[in-house]
């Protein structure tokens, strides 16, 4: 990592420099769900595409304790770079590599073992069962392979690698896409064709990302790994918003799935499917934007440059709001648009048209959690991070349930803007504070 990139560039450039390969590359990295929803949409058809999406939530928790190191062994990671402590750097490193393979496994087996039980809980039955039941248990004896992919990005934005980052998430998406298609259309592997194609462009990026580091060609280096209940605890506080985010939207999401199987049926569930397919493009712009510049600000936290600090999260700031408005405005006036690309049926089509809109309204205010938090964790504040989190991912989800319950499907679409609304007046005083915080850290420093 270079002293200067963070310590010495302009802000403005600095953050542009990070972020925008960043977000891209999370984009490029999501950009795989996209093709995902289409091919499995488009080829597979209605039944098809409603199992991918009954199993997804369980899939996403296979993913999420991965997801939780890769942050908080990230943020450690940059801090003790700027403290001069790249020996402690390493040794973190390290050490979260392998706690992310060993909970790989564990969470493989439990979630192979309870599939047909989870999916139940979801109103499945029949063929939907069985089509999420084999694609749930893919993923969870796979997940050795793929969950470190959720770390990743992490590790080389804190090598200052955010280029490489970009090519590997643009190649990762463009192998998935491949290998999926061909599973898909020249096979008779049907759903698993799509569990498949993910695990095999996984493997591939694998193999690209750890050459550098086993060869010693990059700032972090495989050393002694750090064990102890204060290295354990700084990556898990740090990252366990993250996690509680990861985890706790599932459930929301599984409740979800279980009421549309009620309401709609397959029908419902594919529409909800396009739903979340639309936050996958719009979550990475803004989680990446803040999750590239994390390294950046918890950098120059490090070293005591508050200033830069300050200047870094207003840019953060001003640049989510924008992107908030355009997707709200996109799922505003081209629903049609939208919904087309993923299925030709008269009847999704008519739901999803309705739905999209009333989605899409909570990006007006989704944007300020995601800035919060990565406000918030960036300087190691992990509390009110992990408030928000819990809030935002499961509390007003499952309040805006019982709040919406009398607009039947229509109360379901508007769930994630109710929530996003909550979520933001949270995030209002949550920044207030740690900009006090961040002051009175300041203000010490020189007496």
């Amino acid at each position: 990592m270079e002293k200067h990139f963070f310590e010495k560039t302009n802000p403005v450039k600095l953050f542009f420099m990070a972020t925008i390969p960043g977000a891209i590359s999370m984009l490029a990295a999501s950009a795989y769900l996209l093709i995902d929803g289409i091919l499995v949409g488009r080829l597979l058809g209605e039944e098809c595409f409603a199992a991918l999406n009954l199993a997804m939530p369980y899939v996403n928790i296979c993913f999420a304790i991965s997801d939780m190191i890769g942050v908080g062994s990230s943020v450690v990671i940059a801090i003790e770079i700027g403290k001069k402590q790249e020996k402690e750097a390493n040794s973190v490193f390290t050490a979260s590599i392998l706690i992310i393979e060993i909970s790989a496994v564990v969470t493989g087996v439990i979630m192979y073992l309870l599939a047909p039980v989870l999916l139940s809980f979801s109103g499945a039955e029949g063929n939907l069962s069985r089509l999420a039941i084999r694609y749930l248990r893919i993923f969870a004896v796979c997940g050795p392979v793929t969950t470190i992919i959720y770390a990743m990005d992490n590790f080389l934005k804190d090598c200052g690698k955010i280029r490489f980052s970009l090519v590997l998430n643009l190649i990762f998406a463009l192998s998935c896409g491949v290998f999926e298609y061909i599973l898909i259309k020249y096979t008779d592997m049907g759903l698993d064709g799509s569990a498949y194609g993910y695990t095999l462009g996984a493997f591939v990026i694998i193999l690209i990302f750890f050459t550098p580091f086993v060869l010693g060609k990059m700032p972090l280096k495989f050393a002694s790994p750090a064990y102890g209940f204060k290295m354990a605890y700084r990556i898990f506080a740090n990252g366990f918003s993250i996690f509680l985010n990861s985890m706790a939207s599932q459930i929301p999401a599984i409740i979800i799935n279980t009421i549309l199987v009620g309401l709609g049926g397959a029908r419902a569930v594919s529409v909800y499917g396009m739903l979340l397919i639309i936050d996958s493009v719009a979550q990475p712009l803004m989680y990446g934007t803040t999750d590239a510049i994390q390294p950046a600000v918890s950098y120059n936290w490090g070293a005591g440059n508050m200033d830069r600090v300050r200047k870094l999260e207003k840019i953060t700031y001003i640049v989510l709001v924008i992107l908030g408005a355009v997707f709200a405005c996109v799922c505003f006036f081209f629903p049609n648009v939208i919904a087309s690309m993923f299925a030709d049926n008269e009847g999704v089509l008519t739901l999803a048209v309705t739905a999209i809109p009333l989605f899409g309204l909570g990006y007006l205010m989704r944007w300020l959690s995601f800035a919060t938090v990565g406000f918030m964790l960036s300087i190691e504040a992990s509390g009110g991070a992990i408030l928000i989190s819990f809030c935002e991912a499961l509390f007003f989800p499952i309040l805006s349930l019982v709040l919406l319950r009398g607009l039947g499907l229509n109360g379901i679409w508007l769930n994630f803007t109710s929530s996003a609304f909550l979520t933001g007046i949270m995030c209002i005083f949550f920044t207030a504070k740690t900009l006090k915080y961040v002051k009175s850290t300041e203000l010490s420093s020189r007496v």
